[in-house]
């Protein structure tokens, strides 16, 4: 008997009894447009193009195959190389990640360097000011008693700080005329024992107040006053001689706080 070819679109049964699915035969085009509805990545496809000739070539064998074995064939064949693609790609994603991350750290870690180390250096400024604070705080104390306090007021005064901040206490001291403010603001800021130290000039082992910072607080404290009749810096220099070269009338005026300063 002679083999008669069952046509293609023929459907037959199985010793199973299952209905088989009719294959016809396949082509590296029509795998191709099948793989690409499988929503395999695109740049999975160079890896898979392979394996379509081994695939091809086994499916055009075996002309019959149960729908089962045939998607159980595909997709097992895909799903492979999309996996191993996946777990390649996702690697080569976590190391970059752990790259930037380590490049994040190491930046963090410099900055943080950074901040501690400007932080020491700003606690160590802040402890040596409060010690040097604390330490001139009772010996510039007002009026001033002592040859080594007046030369530590001098190095103080050099504070644009601390001389406007003196300045403005002077200017605060009330007085009928310049002559008057003057001899307050001295009272105010030496007491009579140290004012017996000093001298305009400096002469006989005297401490000199012509070239003083503490003159120039004085200047400005008293031009800072309003006066019926305008004076000037020499006027200023002339009663500052005149208060410490009438020594001998001193303890009139050695109140250590003068009733003309404002509270």
């Amino acid at each position: 008997m002679s083999h008669i070819p069952r046509p293609r679109s023929t459907p037959f049964m199985t010793c199973t009894g299952q209905h088989p699915y009719t294959i016809q035969p396949i082509t590296e085009e029509n795998s191709r447009s099948h793989i690409v509805k499988s929503h395999i990545p695109r740049c999975a496809m160079v890896t898979v193009t392979f394996k379509l000739g081994r695939l091809i070539h086994t499916i055009n064998l075996k002309k019959h195959f149960s729908e089962n074995e045939l998607e159980s064939l595909i997709v097992h064949s895909v799903c492979s190389r999309q996996e191993k693609w996946q777990h390649k790609t996702g690697e080569q994603h976590l190391r970059q990640s752990l790259d930037q991350i380590n490049g994040r750290l190491d930046y963090m870690t410099l900055i943080l360097k950074n901040i501690l180390l400007y932080v020491h250096q700003t606690s160590v400024q802040a402890r040596a000011a409060i010690e040097d604070h604390s330490a001139d705080k009772p010996q510039l104390s007002l009026p001033l008693r002592s040859q080594t306090h007046y030369l530590l007021m001098e190095k103080r005064l050099h504070s644009p700080k601390y001389f406007n901040d003196l300045v403005s206490k002077l200017t605060r001291i009330r007085g009928r005329d310049a002559n008057e403010v003057v001899q307050q603001s001295l009272v105010y800021l030496m007491n009579n024992e140290l004012a017996t130290k000093i001298s305009w000039s400096g002469a006989n082992g005297k401490l000199p107040i012509y070239n003083a910072r503490l003159l120039d607080v004085i200047r400005q404290a008293v031009l800072a006053h309003r006066y019926t009749h305008p004076i000037n810096v020499n006027t200023v220099d002339l009663l500052v001689k005149r208060w410490f070269h009438n020594l001998q009338n001193r303890h009139e005026h050695i109140p250590c706080q003068p009733p003309g300063i404002k509270k």
